[in-house]
């Protein structure tokens, strides 16, 4: 059996009409300009005019002043509150039934987030971004999140192939006063560009959902508000790199005594 929503649509579409006729201002100001010209006209009237014409002058004054009235009321409610009442009637007549949903703003929303250390090569970069239901974040991506107060002292593989970081202006004035850290997160805005080796290995730029902190991030997050210095300097890095390597070999480095006679310079308690 054929359904036909000719009638349906016509139907709707008379409605929309009028509904837009109806809240138009202009509509409201022409009729404002028809009462304010049949009261100067009425008022002008010679008063030998019959009884029949005043009567039905009468009747159509009343008339316009009711419509300007109704006029004023939906365009007023309409802007001062935002509800459109021809809308509501023909909601409150219809037969469709009409779901109010409240919807919850989780506040959720896709942001760049960083994943440090020089690990991953552009396309397994690309890859784990897309692990955490992201994709590898823009350049204009990056600066957005910059503009917001986002830093983060590590390069990170962006969409394009660039490996780009954002640092704050505070951040490299902090720096410039620490010797051996001037140039630790490079200088303000975004640092970086495109790398011509997508076999270099850096962290990477995602932007979407970022994942939920967990306890060791919120730790490593506090140690790092905590920090005098943010970072180490690359000859620091080398050395405790070095000084980890000898750790494990300490039982086979001789160590001087302080002469011949005593081993400490002092009396050990």
């Amino acid at each position: 059996m054929a359904v036909t929503v000719e009638s349906a649509t016509l139907s709707s579409e008379l409605y929309d009409f009028i509904s837009n006729i109806i809240t138009s201002p202009l509509l409201l100001i022409l009729v404002g300009l028809v009462l304010i010209a049949m009261t100067i006209k009425s008022s002008s009237s010679s008063t030998g005019s019959s009884t029949g014409s005043t009567s039905s002058t009468g009747v159509l004054e009343t008339i316009l002043i009711a419509v300007f009235l109704f006029l004023v009321l939906i365009n007023g409610v309409l802007y001062f509150f935002g509800v459109d009442i021809t809308t509501t009637l023909s909601d409150f007549f219809t037969n469709n039934p009409k779901i109010n949903v409240n919807v919850t703003d989780l506040g959720i929303r896709s942001e760049v987030f960083h994943i440090p250390g020089n690990h991953y090569v552009y396309p397994d970069a690309k890859a784990l971004c897309q692990a955490y239901g992201a994709r590898m974040a823009t350049y204009d991506e990056v600066e957005e999140s910059y503009k917001k107060g986002g830093e983060w002292c590590s390069y990170g593989w962006s969409e394009g192939q660039m490996a780009l970081f954002p640092t704050q202006k505070d951040t490299w004035n902090n720096l410039q006063s620490k010797e051996g850290h001037e140039n630790d997160c490079g200088r303000p805005g975004i640092n970086g560009g495109f790398i011509d080796n997508p076999a270099v290995r850096f962290g990477a730029n995602c932007y979407g959902v970022k994942p939920r902190m967990t306890e060791t991030e919120k730790e490593l997050m506090e140690e790092e508000q905590n920090q005098e210095t943010p970072v180490e300097s690359r000859e620091e890095k080398i050395i405790d790199e070095r000084a980890d390597f000898y750790k494990d070999k300490l039982s086979n480095v001789l160590v001087s005594p302080f002469n011949s006679d005593k081993w400490n310079g002092y009396r050990r308690i």
